[in-house]
């Protein structure tokens, strides 16, 4: 009897090892990609922010270079859902949010129609997330 409760215990504590580590695995793991793609799609993003603040500078706006600007910047914002810490993530799912934007329950695609003033807004929300994702390089480098 007393063989079965210590190979009970001995199970259950392996398990609970298991568990253990496999959050620890994830947390390392992302951890890594945030040290190792982060700054390449930080730049990749800085590109295109960029870009758009030049298109927005123009006396004309030509709402075709920026609708193009605009879906590699979500195709990149996409990408990097995945990879941030919550804080990041709600920014990052707040411009995904003005990129796609919604009426009556359905997606509104052609981002061309819109006014200057809310691409600017769209700059400004990049620009947030543009210095968490410094602010997160700089820490990650304490990991």
């Amino acid at each position: 009897m007393d063989w079965l409760n210590y190979g009970n215990f001995v199970s259950t504590l392996g398990v609970l090892i298991t568990l253990y580590l496999t959050r620890e695995i994830s947390y390392v793991k992302k951890s890594f990609i945030r040290k190792a793609r982060l700054p390449e799609i930080n730049n990749d993003l800085n590109v295109r922010y960029q870009k758009l603040l030049s298109l927005l500078r123009e006396e004309n706006i030509d709402n075709s270079k920026i609708k193009l600007n605009l879906l590699e910047v979500k195709a990149i914002l996409r990408n990097l859902e995945k990879k941030l810490p919550s804080g990041e993530k709600k920014t990052a799912q707040n411009i995904l949010k003005l990129l796609n934007p919604k009426k009556y329950f359905i997606s509104k695609l052609d981002l061309s129609g819109f006014d200057k003033e809310y691409y600017w807004k769209i700059y400004e929300e990049m620009s947030e997330l543009i210095v968490s994702l410094n602010l997160l390089m700089k820490d990650s480098h304490w990991d």
